[in-house]
């Protein structure tokens, strides 16, 4: 399996670990390889690209890391036997992170613990992931979301739906995203909540 795709370092400040274990400040427009370790430093913005000719949706999103969230980029954009092309999937370790996607049908699997956050479905897509709190918490802004358990469960959310997931009891509460959660991703990547920045 090779994984063609990268990240790029729109805005803010983020120390990345490329796998030699010394963590390097990441300068705006440089590249950040799959499988890179981030943590950041500042409100940050990466964008995501690929050298795979066909990855034209790939293109198409950013993920908006809120200050202090330590990330991993796990597959960006994998090819060949046993992956799952036109899927990327982030490790989220703690913090807060929105996945927006302008266009398409990518995939990208946020995973918390056990359990993963999804931006599914076809056309624009934002959505919220927050560990902050001691649990897992999805705001699902634009398009359709999903939620898998780690026993396999699985919550579609549509826009507007917001989902908090207690790590320690399995417990699942469903509920309207209340406005000052609207305005606070919305903070962090102005327009997102509304259909774009």
């Amino acid at each position: 399996m090779t994984d063609f795709g990268f990240a790029v370092l729109v805005r803010g400040g983020v120390l990345a670990d490329t796998g030699d274990g010394v963590p390097g400040l990441v300068r705006n427009l440089d590249t950040i390889p799959a499988g890179a370790s981030l943590s950041a430093q500042t409100d940050a913005v990466l964008g995501f690209q690929s050298a795979y000719e066909a990855s034209t949706n790939l293109t198409r999103s950013n993920v908006y890391l809120e200050q202090g969230a330590d990330l991993r980029l796990r597959a960006i954009d994998p090819r060949g036997e046993n992956a799952q092309a036109g899927q990327t999937r982030l490790v989220l370790d703690r913090g807060s992170i929105l996945m927006f996607r302008q266009s398409g049908t990518w995939e990208y699997r946020v995973q918390f613990l056990e359990h993963e956050s999804i931006l599914s479905g076809a056309g624009p897509g934002a959505m919220g992931v927050d560990t902050s709190n001691g649990g897992l918490q999805i705001d699902c802004l634009i398009g359709i979301c999903r939620y898998e358990s780690e026993q396999g469960e699985e919550l579609l959310l549509s826009a507007g739906e917001r989902i908090r997931v207690e790590i320690s009891s399995g417990i699942v509460q469903e509920s309207a995203i209340p406005p000052e959660a609207v305005a606070r991703w919305d903070a962090l990547c102005s327009g997102c909540a509304e259909g774009g920045p």
